[in-house]
């Protein structure tokens, strides 16, 4: 919300997204809250899936 608070008044934004990403065991490794870019996302994801 923060800085962005107009904006989200003015399309009644009310939360952020929530992204986790789970092992194959289904413990969550990683989480990101808010935006993530595909770079970040896919560099978590290689990460996990290496061990």
């Amino acid at each position: 919300y923060g800085a962005a608070r107009p904006l989200h008044a003015r399309y009644r934004i009310d939360s952020v997204p929530l992204l986790v990403i789970a092992d194959a065991s289904g413990v969550v490794r990683r989480s990101f809250l808010g935006p993530v870019s595909a770079t970040d996302l896919w560099a978590a994801v290689a990460a996990v899936r290496d061990g």
